[in-house]
């Protein structure tokens, strides 16, 4: 028997997507909000929020374009809500299996009624209509624009879709497009200092969360879809931590190793610090530092989760000189604020709000807190650059400037397995595309010799 989410359940989503698509609250932020401020709904219907809030931010453009089917009205003049109610449903009828058509039309229109009620007939003819003719809209055809197929497949501003034909050509973009976000693995790092791999993989097991191995980390593991790791005991006890594999390779590929210092310039959460305390087993110090109290405060958390002391974290603005560390850094991990392009599998509603702007304001702020941050490295040290994006501008240009200040790169070979090392491994540097394994990334290694 198929059922059908209540109003109020459809109330919440709605409400949840309205702050994101038309408000510009961060999706994960107002998700968790709205679930935690409702208990009394059933883990069944705090997954059907889950499930139309992600899947309805997933494919926005999609919607859109379907939309413009069966409205005579564009989408962009729409009155708000509107638009955020006829976007879930167009979801609900389109791309989920189980939901009847006839809850999704009267549905919408009892939300509609309680908001904008000169509006229920209007909504309630384009459902009716979507349901009528489900046929009328398709995608565009992949072989004769497979620049415009691309943008509504994998519901990509046309500007992004653009920057990634340019940058990586048209097959990229296909595959970009052709990746489902659900497709996407949750992986998790093993805290080795205080259990093996297999120990844990058997208390996952016993927890009812099955695992399989990452092709070429030994400490990572790769959980079934439909378990949430953040519930599940041993992550409260700190025996291991949520990373994305490509992540992950920062703190190898800087060779951090026992009894050094290390500086993480902006740390928050603490994954590349927790994991650098993980492989220092207990021997050294890291200085993990972001720019406001409440990103310090999740650093602290997780490392007294993890049972790292050796984690000492402080605010600090990193595009600010900071004269107390000058060369006194033993490894500087400068993973900065980037465009995020490179996760838009893992953050949808990202590609919402960045603007094509953004990138050449952003890249100049890196290039300031890079600055700062070859001064920090001793004569000998290590400085690690990474962004979670892909464009050349916050990438191989602020790798080109690092070069001219005289740092010398470091080989990859040996140093990140195999399989991510790329072309460039042997000149130090990488970059990996968002695929269902892993987010997008760039990752530069660097020598200070004098």
């Amino acid at each position: 028997m198929k059922r059908s989410a209540g109003t109020g359940i459809r109330a919440v989503t709605a409400d949840i997507l309205f702050s994101v698509l038309e408000k510009g609250a961060l999706s994960h932020l107002a998700l968790r909000d709205a679930l935690g401020a409702h208990d009394a709904f059933s883990r069944e219907d705090k997954a059907w929020i889950t499930r139309v809030t992600e899947g309805t931010l997933e494919k926005t453009v999609t919607l859109d374009y379907a939309l413009g089917f069966y409205s005579r009205v564009p989408v962009k003049k729409m009155q708000p809500y509107v638009r955020t109610v006829l976007r879930m449903s167009f979801y609900q009828l389109f791309f989920m299996d189980g939901v009847p058509d006839y809850a999704v039309c009267d549905e919408a229109v009892r939300l509609i009624r309680r908001r904008v009620s000169n509006l229920s007939g209007f909504v309630n003819g384009v459902l009716r209509s979507a349901v009528r003719e489900p046929d009328k809209w398709r995608l565009p055809d992949r072989e004769r624009d497979p620049v415009r197929y691309a943008e509504i497949r994998g519901s990509l501003p046309e500007w992004i879709a653009q920057l990634w034909l340019r940058e990586f050509g048209e097959a990229e973009l296909l595959r970009l497009a052709e990746t489902e976000p659900e497709s996407r693995s949750v992986v998790i790092r093993v805290n080795e200092s205080r259990i093996d791999v297999s120990a844990l993989r058997q208390r996952l097991r016993v927890e009812g969360a099955e695992t399989e191995p990452v092709e070429g980390m030994t400490a990572a593991l790769k959980l079934a879809r439909g378990v949430s790791p953040a519930a599940l005991p041993a992550y409260r006890e700190g025996l291991f931590c949520i990373q994305n594999p490509a992540s992950m390779l920062v703190c190898t590929a800087a060779g951090i190793r026992p009894g050094t210092r290390v500086l993480d310039l902006c740390a928050a959460p603490g994954g590349k610090s927790l994991h650098a305390a993980d492989l220092m087993r207990g021997e050294g110090e890291i200085l993990a530092c972001d720019k406001s109290e409440g990103k310090v405060k999740q650093i602290r958390e997780n490392a007294a989760r993890c049972g790292f002391d050796i984690v000492r974290s402080t605010v600090n603005d990193a595009a600010l000189m900071n004269p107390a560390w000058e060369a006194a850094m033993d490894t500087v991990i400068a993973d900065l604020p980037c465009s995020g392009l490179g996760d838009i599998l893992a953050k949808p509603d990202l590609r919402y709000r960045l603007r094509p702007e953004d990138i050449g304001e952003l890249a100049a702020l890196q290039r300031r807190m890079l600055a700062h941050a070859v001064s920090y490295v001793r004569p000998g040290g290590t400085l690690v650059f990474s962004t979670c994006t892909v464009t050349r501008e916050e990438n191989e240009e602020n790798r080109e400037f690092l070069l001219s200040r005289g740092l010398v790169p470091v080989s990859l070979v040996g140093r990140v397995p195999d399989r991510y090392a790329g072309a460039h491994a042997e000149e130090g540097f990488l970059q990996l595309l968002p695929c269902a394994e892993h987010d997008g990334f760039y990752l530069a290694v660097f020598e200070k010799r004098t």
